[in-house]
């Protein structure tokens, strides 16, 4: 292999090397922010670190296409097929997958945004992993050491948000002492009178009865008089008045009629004895 080789060797390596500190390093910051500031900064506030990130993951690829370019030319074609080079590959493009999702994931709601944050840390510290140790191993034990990598790094990273979360602050209740405040004397009352009596329709007086029409006065008739008594005839001395006829019973035995005397000269020429007195 020439000179030029061993440079482009040199340069895939340095790359790599580069590519995974870059992004390992882009990684740390935005979790640690992600938890400083309490899930509620943006993530389009940290362009910056997610830009880095990108040329570290960039960095990577390109170098892996070189290492891979490398071992073809040398006669390597084991290396290419070994668990842990394709494994490598495999933690290349979830990433290259986390990074397209946490770019359109700008505003999903806080449990699925720090799912996506630690899924793709741990897929960055096991890049690293592999990177440094290069274990040759089965592809069994890869994905259970794999496993095992995710389970603990996922339940760290939820305690740490479970830990930096706000926690609702506990309500004291103090109990104040009374103050003396001196009261002014209440002023006097007004004189209040006496309310008015509620007459019910129960208590209504009853109206007065209609007032009747005087009777009119009994007026007494006066007695008549009693007209007085005439007076006796007085005898005229110049006329006489003349004698009644009488009647004789001739026949003593039979009864005759008699008319009732009116005067006493008729009752004198009667053969009877006077009954009637004159006064």
């Amino acid at each position: 292999m020439d000179a030029l080789g061993e440079l482009f060797v040199f340069g895939v390596y340095v790359a790599q090397q580069m590519g995974i500190l870059l992004g390992v390093g882009a990684e740390t910051l935005l979790l640690c922010a992600y938890l400083i500031y309490n899930k509620q900064t943006p993530w389009g506030h940290q362009h910056a670190t997610r830009l880095t990130r990108q040329i570290g993951l960039w960095a990577v690829i390109l170098s892996g296409v070189g290492a891979v370019a490398v071992h073809l030319v040398a006669g390597q074609v084991s290396t290419i097929v070994a668990p842990v080079f394709l494994f490598k590959w495999v933690l290349i493009a979830m990433l290259l997958a986390f990074s397209y999702i946490e770019s359109r994931s700008d505003h999903v709601p806080v449990l699925e945004r720090a799912f996506i944050r630690g899924t793709g840390g741990a897929q960055w510290y096991a890049l690293l992993l592999v990177h440094i140790t290069a274990p040759v191993i089965s592809w069994t034990n890869l994905l259970l050491l794999y496993a095992g990598w995710m389970i603990i790094f996922m339940l760290g990273w939820t305690g740490f948000i479970y830990a930096v979360s706000p926690k609702k602050p506990v309500q004291k209740h103090f109990v104040e002492k009374p103050q003396k405040v001196s009261v002014p004397p209440p002023p006097a009352p007004k004189p209040i009178s006496a309310p008015l009596p509620v007459i019910t329709h129960a208590e209504l007086p009853k109206p007065p009865p209609p007032a009747q029409p005087p009777k009119p006065p009994v007026i007494l008739a006066a007695p008549v008089p009693r007209p007085p008594a005439p007076p006796a005839p007085v005898a005229h001395m110049a006329a006489p008045a003349p004698k009644p006829p009488t009647y004789k019973n001739d026949a003593p035995s039979v009864p005759a009629i008699q008319v009732m005397p009116r005067t006493p000269e008729e009752i004198a020429g009667q053969n009877r004895a006077a009954v009637v007195q004159f006064n």
